[in-house]
């Protein structure tokens, strides 16, 4: 099956990448290919094919070959044996910007690639990394890059454009300038492609000026000077791309979520920082290489599909947005942005700057070959009245249709509910009705808005139900391991809460779903719902009574739903990653240390000790989730004492580091507990510290406090060894109670006559 442009978009290498293969020391897996000389070559991908046979993707590279008859050979590459080529734009860790310089196979690790790559900095810096991990990088089209420019630039290209403007031909093609200025980034439609990297061969695209293919092949353009079809307006709203269907904005979707409307914000041309949603799709669904395949391309779906079922491509017609499917990371992903869209109102009125930004973003779009963004853009300026007169756009005086560009929030709600049918449709499909409950919470949660309280202390989220709108709240149930088999405990819920008072007041309904419990899973673990009228039923149904209305270890207001680094990084403006961890494995690299890289993107500092203390916040509720709470005051000094910063003061011997406790700012430091080895186990000694400290005057004067943690003094840990932490106003008091506590251990361990 041959895939479309638009569903390899979101494949490691797209059609129009730039790709470099047959390295030396990679033998094909292919057997049907015989084996070629391990010549380096370097070409682009024409067509990505799906085999159903073998379940992969089979990539056609081409490359120029003047000693080939049509100067130009195809071959058939597996994704293993290709790698990106040089000058190929890319993105790093999907923040940074850059272009690929050069490609290696990794020493360690035969069948990897490592990459050379040139990361585009503020102005006309920038800087140069070294082997990158292939996973760290992704294809980046240049095409939809074309948004900031300047006006002189601008206005340069328009009038180059215009002057080199000729009547459209017989087939159709539109008008192209010769030559497109050098301040714009224009993909580069005449291709050079050496079979290898000693040949110098050239040749051109068939699609480019000057090609020899037949040019009736070419997608028809309209000519800028005839008439356009007003598209019909319908409830003051002009639908530019695609029609839309109203049905879905009259009957709410009975499976998805009722989120109110996003964040509204106004799209400005070229380069508006539009609004956007990224939903996580559960790792349950998609354990495997072949799962992830089967779920990628029931979204996407397939050109020879007849039935007319909902897809991808159909939302986004449908709701008028950009829906990417990112399977390259370790992790599903699905962002949707708005498109630009334009509302009507009767006294409202375009402003001369907004057409000629509208003007230069058109011609700018033709020049960079890119005709259906000029088409819709050139349909909407005609809709709106202005009109070309002695080849000249102007604004007909006589016109009564008046507007103004912004971004319509809806579609993006339409869109995560559109899509989150979809992943129902899959359930359905994959015959797991019953984890339809999971899987609408944690793909809710999993991304901000209206559905997703911050208050809620349940991460409750917005949901309609049978018995109509309301909010629901996802318990996992406690297991034990039994003859080799996880075990899940969740009769005892049902049992209590069928004559629980309190829960019959709240008016919440608990619904358990397991094999064990009447309700068979075939994907996911076992868990019980949580669903009710208000998120403040929810909570309190969910977690215990004392808890209600207050945040578990959470200084700050952060939204309920589950965030991540990339989260964080977005929020501080700060680049995040982790190295010495290995993502597809979900495993440490051996000999290393994990360590977590933040560097701030702007010169503000600040954003450095915000993502910080935002990373050691992540890091605490991990100990939430692990049940070891006790750890945190170990988990906060060793994270703090690993990174210098104003936090960290230089001068003290303690290694003393700022937190915000209980009683609010101050400084902890950590003493490491002596211990003996008695029946096989270690024996911590720290019960003398508190019998000692009680009475000292000296500790009192500091007034700073001493708590020991671990099994024997009351204080259980689950990960880490016990430990002592000494907290007060200044680090100086701290580095004296610290000595303080060594003096006690090393007094009693001279003299020491513990029994066990």
């Amino acid at each position: 099956m041959k895939l479309t442009a638009e569903q390899t978009e979101d494949l490691p290498f797209p059609i129009g990448c730039l790709v470099w293969y047959n390295f030396p020391g990679i033998s094909s897996r292919d057997e049907e290919k015989t084996v070629e000389p391990p010549i380096l070559k370097q070409g682009v991908v024409e067509s990505v094919d799906f085999n159903y046979g073998a379940r992969r993707l089979i990539y056609k590279v081409f490359y120029s070959d003047n000693r080939h008859p049509n100067g130009k050979v195809t071959e058939e590459v597996s994704e293993h044996d290709l790698a990106y080529g040089a000058k190929c734009p890319v993105t790093i860790d999907l923040e940074e910007e850059g272009i690929v310089l050069f490609s290696e196979l990794a020493p360690s690790h035969p069948g990897k690639f490592l990459y050379t790559v040139m990361i585009f900095m503020s102005g006309a810096r920038a800087r140069y990394e070294f082997g990158v991990d292939a996973r760290r990088i992704k294809y980046r089209k240049v095409a939809q890059e074309i948004t900031a420019y300047d006006d002189a630039a601008a206005a340069a290209a328009v009038a180059s454009a215009l002057r080199e403007e000729q009547p459209t031909t017989d087939s159709g093609d539109p008008p192209i300038a010769s030559e497109p200025p050098s301040a714009l980034v224009v993909p580069a439609e005449e291709v050079r492609v050496p079979s290898s990297i000693t040949c110098d061969s050239v040749t051109k695209d068939s699609s480019s000026k000057g090609g020899t293919t037949d040019s009736k092949k070419k997608r028809e353009h309209r000519d800028i000077g005839s008439p356009l079809t007003i598209t019909p307006m319908k409830s003051n709203r002009l639908h530019t791309a695609r029609s839309i269907n109203d049905s879905f904005y009259k009957h709410d979707s009975h499976r998805s979520i009722n989120s109110g409307s996003h964040d509204s914000g106004t799209g400005i041309s070229g380069g508006a920082n539009y609004h956007e949603i990224v939903m996580t799709v559960p790792e349950w669904i998609w354990r495997d290489h072949h799962s992830q395949q089967d779920l990628f391309f029931y979204m996407v779906g397939s050109k020879f599909d007849k039935e007319g079922k909902t897809r991808v491509a159909k939302v986004q017609q449908e709701t008028n947005t950009d829906i990417t499917v990112n399977r390259g990371s370790p992790r599903i992903t699905i962002t949707i942005r708005p498109r630009i869209s334009f509302h009507i109102y009767a006294s409202c009125l375009l402003s001369e700057k907004e057409i000629n930004d509208l003007i230069r973003e058109m011609m700018v779009c033709k020049i960079a070959r890119d005709y259906s963004r000029a088409d819709r853009i050139e349909r909407d300026l005609r809709t709106m009245g202005v009109i070309m007169e002695n080849r000249k756009y102007q604004w007909n005086a006589n016109s009564e249709k008046m507007g103004r560009r912004v971004c319509d929030p809806q579609c993006l709600d339409d869109a995560r509910k559109k899509i989150q049918d979809l992943l129902m449709d899959y359930l359905d499909f994959l015959g797991d009705t019953a984890a339809k409950g999971r899987l609408t919470h944690e793909v809710a949660s999993s991304c901000a808005g209206p559905h997703c309280p911050r208050e809620s202390t349940s991460n409750a989220v917005r949901w309609i139900g049978p018995n109509g709108a309301g909010f629901i709240s996802l318990v996992e149930l406690p297991f034990v391991f039994h003859n080799g088999r996880r075990s899940f405990h969740g009769h005892m819920i049902l049992q209590t809460l069928e004559s629980s008072q309190r829960m019959e007041r709240l008016g919440c309904l608990v619904k358990v779903f397991g094999n064990d419990f009447g309700v068979p899973l075939k994907y996911c673990d076992p868990y019980a719902l949580v669903s009710g009228t208000s998120w403040q039923d929810v909570d309190e149904a969910t977690i215990p009574s004392h808890l209600v209305g207050s945040k578990i270890n959470s200084p700050k207001s952060e939204p309920a739903r589950k965030r991540n680094l990339v989260d964080i990084g977005r929020e501080t403006e700060c680049a995040i990653s982790i190295n010495g961890f290995n993502k597809s494995s979900l495993s440490q690299i051996p000999n290393t240390t994990i360590s977590i890289y933040i560097r701030s993107m702007s010169s503000n500092l600040q954003h450095l000790d915000d993502a910080c203390e935002k990373v050691t916040n992540h890091l605490m509720d991990y100990l939430d989730f692990l049940g070891d709470t006790a750890a945190k005051g170990r988990l906060t000094h060793e994270v703090a004492s690993s990174c210098a910063g104003p936090h960290c003061p230089r001068e003290s011997t303690s290694n003393a580091v700022r937190w915000i406790g209980p009683n609010g700012a101050g400084f902890i430091s950590l003493v490491e507990l002596p211990f003996v080895f008695h029946n096989g186990r270690r024996s911590f000694h720290g019960h003398m510290i508190l019998q000692t400290l009680e009475s000292s005057q000296r500790m009192e004067r500091l007034g700073c406090l001493v708590k020991v943690f671990g099994n024997d003094f009351g204080v259980p840990l689950k990960y880490c060894d016990p430990y002592a932490l000494v907290s007060g106003t200044s680090w100086q008091d701290v580095d004296e109670a610290v000595e303080i506590v060594r003096d006690v251990i090393k007094t009693h361990m001279r003299i020491c006559t513990c029994t066990y």
